[in-house]
Parts: C-alpha cells; structure tokens; sequence
C-alpha cells in the first residue's frame, strides 16, 4: 500500500461502514462497527475482541451482582 492509495481506502471503507448503517437504531452502534472494521484492516498484534475494543476506544462499564442486589 501506498500513501496515495489511503485517502482511496478511508473513502471504500467508509462508504462500506455507512451502506450498512441501516442495521443499526442509535448512530452509537454504527460508528462502533465502523472503529471494529478499521480495527479489523489495522495492523495489530492481535486481533481479538480485547485488543479491537481497546483500538475503538470502548469504555466497558463490569456491573458486579452485589450492584442488582436490591432488585426484585
């Protein structure tokens, strides 16, 4: 790849991320699949759920049970 041939490849992989936005309510999702899919084409060390998460930048909240206990 070249560097002429990046601004092309941002332009077909965002126009592949936006034709298949209609799967998605809340604009959050689609630019979620958007980050995972630029994640997927990265050069990473490993591609794995963590690591793509880690490269969308995805804030993951863990909820323990104790935090449900009042519910009935």
């Amino acid at each position: 790849m070249t560097a002429e041939q990046i601004p092309e490849w941002d332009a077909e992989l965002s126009a592949f991320t936006g034709s298949l936005g209609f799967l998605f309510n809340r604009p959050e999702p689609r630019v979620l699949f958007a980050q995972f899919n630029e994640g997927l084409l990265a050069e990473l060390p490993k591609k794995n759920g963590w690591t793509l998460s880690e490269r969308a930048v995805v804030a993951v909240v863990w909820i323990g049970v104790a935090g449900f206990s009042h519910v009935k």
